[in-house]
C-alpha cells in the first residue's frame, strides 16, 4: 500500500513533494518524476562552487560527498542562488539529492524538503519515479537540500521504506551542514505523506526548529488502529505483515511498531509542528494525524491541526493558495525567512 501522491506549491521555494501508497505510476497519474528539461553535469572534483573539499566516489562514509554539478535551469531564475544536484553516501550507497545554496557565504537557515514514497521496504524496486522538479526551488535567503532516498530516481539501491528514508534523511543534512563557508542557523523540515513522516521521526530524534507535516503518515500502528475502526479498505495490515512479520496482523505494539511510528514517538517531539490534512484523504487516515496532533497538544507541545473538509491527498487544486498561505505564515512565525513569492506564483 502507497503513502503519497505529489504536490505543488511555492513558498520561499516552490515545494513539491510526491506521496504515493503503493500503487503503480498509474494509478498516480499527478506524480512527477525529475523533469527531463532540467540539466546538469556531475563532475567528480572539487572545482565547483564551495566545494573546495575532497569528493569520495567510492566507500565514503555517511553524510559524505560522492558528486556534485550545477544544475542548468531551463525556466525562472534567481540571482544570487545557485542549484546543485548531488550525491552523497547513505549507508554505503550513493543517494541523490538537490541542493540550492545562496552565492554569498554566510549563516542560512537549513530548509529539507521530504517527498513522499513507499511506507515498507521495497528489495525488488529500484528507481522508483517519485520526486520533486528540481527546477522549482528558489531562495537566496535560505539553503535547501531535497534528499531523493535510496531507491527512487537516480539514487542507488532499493526502495528501504521509512526508517531507511530518515537514514538517508540524516545523512543529506549532515553533508549540508558542513558546507565550506557556510553555517546553519536552525534547521527546518517540510514533508508531505511518507516525507511526513520521516520528518516527525526525525524532529523525535534531533534538535529541530520547526516541521511542516502535509498529509503525513503517521505510523503503522496508528494505521492499522483506524484502518480497524473505520473499515477503510484496502487495509494495511497484510502489507506491514509481509514487510515486518505477523505481529502486525494482530496489532501487537511492539520495539518495531515503535520504530516506525511517529505517532508512538510523539512526545519526544520538542520542535514545532504544523499539521495540515484533508477529510477525504484516500492514502492517509485523517483520524489517525488528528490524533497525533491531540495528543502532542493534551502534553504541551507547541503543535497547530489544519483540517480541510473535501480536501485530498496533498491538498492540491483549490487549496493550494490556502495551504500556501497557511505555511508561510507558520514558517515565518517560526524563525523561517522571507521573501515569499505570492499566491499568484503557486503552480
Amino acid at each position: 500500500m502507497p503513502l503519497l501522491k505529489p504536490i505543488t506549491f511555492i513558498s520561499i521555494l516552490v515545494l513539491m513533494a510526491t506521496m504515493m501508497t503503493g500503487c503503480d505510476v498509474k494509478s498516480h497519474p499527478h506524480l512527477t518524476p525529475l523533469p527531463q528539461s532540467t540539466s546538469s553535469q556531475l563532475i567528480n572534483d572539487s572545482s565547483i562552487g564551495p566545494f573546495a573539499i575532497h569528493i569520495h566516489t567510492q566507500d565514503g562514509k555517511n553524510g559524505q560527498l560522492a558528486s556534485v554539478g550545477l544544475v542548468s535551469l531551463p525556466t525562472r531564475s534567481t540571482s544570487g542562488l545557485s542549484v546543485y544536484q548531488v550525491f552523497y553516501w547513505s549507508q554505503g550507497q550513493q543517494v541523490e539529492a538537490y541542493l540550492t545554496l545562496p552565492s554569498k557565504p554566510g549563516d542560512y537557515p537549513l530548509l529539507v524538503l521530504l517527498h513522499g514514497g513507499w511506507e515498507v521496504p521495497k528489495p525488488g524496486m529500484y528507481h522508483s519515479p517519485f520526486s520533486w522538479p528540481a527546477s522549482n526551488q528558489y531562495s537566496n535567503q535560505i539553503i535547501t537540500i531535497a534528499p531523493e532516498y535510496r531507491g527512487y530516481v537516480q539514487s542507488e539501491g532499493t526502495v528501504h521504506g521509512l526508517l531507511g528514508d530518515l537514514d538517508d534523511t540524516e545523512a543529506a543534512i549532515q553533508w549540508a551542514s558542513h558546507i565550506p563557508g557556510y553555517s546553519i542557523r536552525g534547521l527546518y523540515l517540510f514533508g508531505e505523506s511518507l516525507g511526513g513522516g520521516v520528518a516527525l521521526q526525525y524532529a523525535a530524534q534531533h534538535h529541530v526548529d520547526g516541521v511542516v507535516a502535509l498529509s503525513p503518515y503517521v505510523g503503522p500502528d496508528a494505521m492499522d488502529n483506524w484502518s480497524k475502526k473505520l473499515d477503510w479498505r484496502p487495509d494495511p495490515a497484510a502489507e506491514y505483515a509481509t514487510a515486518y512479520g505477523p505481529e502486525y496482523l494482530h496489532g501487537k505494539l511492539s520495539l518495531r511498531y515503535e520504530k516506525r511510528s511517529p505517532y508512538d514517538q510523539a512526545l519526544e517531539i520538542q520542535a514545532p509542528v504544523l499539521f495540515l490534512q484533508g477529510q477525504e484523504d484516500h492514502h492517509v487516515i485523517w483520524q489517525s494525524v488528528a490524533a497525533m496532533a491531540l495528543r502532542m497538544k493534551k502534553a504541551g507541545k507547541d503543535v497547530k491541526l489544519l483540517l480541510y473538509k473535501y480536501g485530498h491527498h496533498g491538498l492540491q487544486k483549490k487549496y493550494r493558495s490556502v495551504t500556501h498561505q497557511a505555511i508561510e505564515k507558520w514558517f515565518e512565525q517560526h524563525g523561517l525567512p522571507g521573501p515569499w513569492p505570492t499566491s499568484s506564483n503557486i503552480h
